[in-house]
Formats: C-alpha cells, sequence, structure tokens
C-alpha cells in the first residue's frame, strides 16, 4: 500500500483501493489487525459508533518502522542513511507532530482525572466532520461543554498562537450539542504563556 498514509489515519475504502482487495475482504483483514492490537480504528470523539472510522497504526514503532525503514532498507543497508535522512526528512517532522499529538492527549487525560480543567472532561480525542478537523477534544456530557485544543509540534509566537486560536472558536462554533468550548493549545514552544492564559485560554509546551 505504497503512499498510503496508513500511519496517520485512512478509511477501509482507502485501504481497500490502495490494496486491491475488496471491501469484505478488507474489513476481514483489518478485524485481524485490530483482534492483533496492531491497529486503532477511531471515530469522532462525539461519535463513538459511527459506523465511518479511520484506520491507524496503533504502536509508534511499527508505524515509525514502516513508513522510514522498510520502504529504505536497502538504501539503509548501504550505509546511506544521510541521503535516506534528506529524503524523509519534512514527513519525519509530520511524523513527530503525530506522535506529539499522542502524547499531548495522554497529558490532557491526566490532567483531567485532576480535574485541572474549569470543566470536567469525561473523554478526550479527536474531532472532525466535513472538513473541519480538531485535534484533540474532550467532552463534558452533563453541562454539554467541551474542551477544544489544537496541537501543533513547532514553536509559536503570540500573534500566531491568536490566530490559531481564533480559528479554534470557528471550529469549536460547528460541534453539535455543544454550548460552550474551553479553548487550547499546545505547542513545543509558546510564547508569552502567561499572557495567553490571562485571556482565559489554556496554553500549555514543552516547558510547562
Amino acid at each position: 500500500m505504497h503512499g498510503l498514509c496508513f500511519y496517520y489515519g485512512v478509511s477501509r475504502e482507502e485501504i481497500a483501493d490502495a490494496s486491491g482487495l475488496s471491501r469484505e475482504n478488507a474489513t476481514t483483514y483489518l478485524k485481524t489487525l485490530e483482534t492483533l492490537d496492531l491497529i486503532e480504528r477511531i471515530t469522532p470523539v462525539t461519535e463513538p459508533e459511527a459506523k465511518k472510522g479511520l484506520y491507524k497504526i496503533r504502536d509508534p514503532f511499527f508505524s515509525f518502522w514502516f513508513r522510514f525503514v522498510r520502504p529504505n532498507k536497502r538504501q539503509i543497508e548501504l550505509e546511506l542513511e544521510r541521503n535516506v535522512w534528506e529524503g524523509v526528512r519534512e514527513e519525519f517532522n509530520m511524523y513527530l507532530g503525530q506522535v506529539f499529538e499522542r502524547i499531548c492527549c495522554e497529558v490532557l487525560v491526566k490532567m483531567a482525572k485532576k480535574n485541572l480543567f474549569p470543566i470536567r472532561v469525561g473523554k478526550i480525542g479527536k474531532w472532525w466532520w466535513k472538513e473541519t478537523e480538531i485535534d484533540l477534544l474532550g467532552l463534558e456530557k452533563k453541562e454539554n461543554r467541551a474542551l477544544a485544543v489544537e496541537v501543533k509540534w513547532t514553536d509559536l509566537d503570540y500573534h500566531e498562537s491568536k490566530r490559531l486560536l481564533s480559528e479554534l472558536t470557528a471550529k469549536a462554533q460547528q460541534i453539535h450539542n455543544v454550548k460552550e468550548s474551553i479553548l487550547g493549545i499546545m505547542a513545543k514552544k509558546i510564547e508569552n504563556k502567561d499572557k495567553i492564559r490571562s485571556e482565559g485560554f489554556i496554553a500549555i509546551d514543552l516547558k510547562t
């Protein structure tokens, strides 16, 4: 399935088309891989029972191997690591962004367990609807409130952070059955975190 971003999340239909399998056979193989805990099926956090979900490799080690090592195995054996690195540098940074997002989710879960948010978050996950996507969304069902967080594996200055939060505000307004959203950003480094927090937002980086 060369070129298929199984590492970042793809649909059953995309997997079937890329592999040449029928939809039925693809489903059988995917269920087997899920049983072996090698892949996971993700759905919008607001729709855990959604029929259409995305599949992704569960283990970061396998994800790294199939994305960067296996396609370049021969070059690595020939000790052409530098050439391999130049070819994958940009996508490797994207890969780190996905790993960082997973870590951020774990951090938010731990914070939620300690009741460190203005709302009581019951579950956290990705959310998407049509062309709109929120990296991490925490839900408080009782009061129909949510915690929406944008994740960036990069350094953000104050103006970039405010732009992302403005875009996040518009995205959060599209979430069905949510009356109020607490907004936040998580990044490698965030300039003027205290100022952003004083404005009512959550701001977390590697130094926090």
